[in-house]
């Protein structure tokens, strides 16, 4: 069975992306797009929303796939789906990660990633 999770690519107007340092379980303290799990029946602009809201608590709206690729983890199967997000109001507030970041696409790289997340890093910063 294949899990599908929605990770949300976020500019800002100086052309930084969002990061944020996962502040839970196994994988504490490494980085990540901010996004999860797409609930049964959700689209994943729909699951985007959710997530951003419940864990930055802003109102967003995904756009385009910018990438989408497969992922083995603890014996699950993923598939990720990179989209483009823009935040539509509201300020960030942190509910289940420790830090965020806006970084240009080549400073991407310096952090600790998700091996997931690794990919799309990898394409942004290439630009």
């Amino acid at each position: 069975m294949t899990i599908d999770v929605v990770c949300a690519v976020i500019q800002n107007e100086k052309n930084e992306y969002l990061c944020v340092q996962r502040g839970y379980g196994a994988l504490r303290g490494k980085w990540e797009f901010p996004g999860g799990k797409i609930e049964p029946g959700e689209t994943p602009h729909d699951a985007c929303a959710r997530e951003l809201k419940e864990e930055l608590d802003v109102f967003a709206q995904a756009g385009e796939t910018l990438f989408e690729h497969m992922f083995h983890a603890d014996k699950k199967r993923f598939r990720l789906i990179f989209l483009k997000t823009e935040i539509l109001s509201g300020d960030i507030e942190l509910k289940e990660h420790e830090q965020l970041l806006w970084l240009k696409a080549s400073e991407l790289v310096q952090l600790d990633w998700l091996d997931g997340d690794w990919p799309m890093v990898e394409r942004l910063s290439s630009f």
